[in-house]
């Protein structure tokens, strides 16, 4: 299986309001609105094994930090990160991950699972906003595209709009039976 497939540089998937590109270091500035908002913070996949002060404090550095970070797994084949830009502004609201360590750590127990990040500015949390990018991600298929079966991703209790954007997009609320891992929905194939 090869995870990224035939994702490139150039590749580039759009909705109405939304474009996603695999993340730059010249979005650095435009992300870092969303990285250092602490409101948005609060909506961030803090996994285990994630700092969940990792962005307090956020500058530029840190960020191309991150995205330089992000496009060294891209080429090693590891996960994918695009960055979220809203066409009307032109500028890079946030990002999406595909992420599938999991399923590399232990095939057996979570073959065909991925966790799915969305980190987005808070103006943008927002169920028309967070609804646009699922359905955006339903219509690319990324069960298809990334080769798997089931799509886990995080919204806590707090996240209302984001909770009620996954459940119009068919995710169901996930028990995941994990230390540390609270509050997922998955969808699945």
């Amino acid at each position: 299986m090869n995870y990224i497939g035939d994702l490139n540089e150039n590749t580039v998937y759009e909705s109405e309001r939304f474009l996603l590109r695999l993340v730059h270091e010249n979005d650095a500035e435009d992300l870092l609105v969303c990285y250092a908002d602490p409101e948005a913070q609060k909506f961030f996949n803090n996994d285990p094994g994630t700092n969940n002060d990792y962005f307090k404090g956020c500058d530029k550095e840190k960020i191309l930090g991150c995205i330089r970070s992000w496009r060294k797994e891209f080429e090693r084949k590891s996960w994918v990160r695009f960055s979220i830009i809203d066409k009307q502004i032109g500028k890079a609201i946030g990002t999406i991950e595909m992420y599938d360590k999991l399923a590399r750590e232990n095939r057996n127990k979570y073959s065909g699972w991925s966790v799915l990040r969305i980190d987005i500015s808070s103006v943008y949390e927002t169920t028309n906003f967070i609804g646009e990018l699922l359905n955006l991600i339903n219509t690319i298929n990324f069960f298809k595209l990334f080769e798997i079966s089931r799509i886990l991703t995080k919204a806590i209790p707090e996240a209302k709009e984001r909770v009620q954007a996954l459940k119009n997009a068919d995710f169901m609320p996930f028990d995941w039976n994990e230390p540390n891992r609270k509050h997922y929905w998955i969808k699945q194939i």
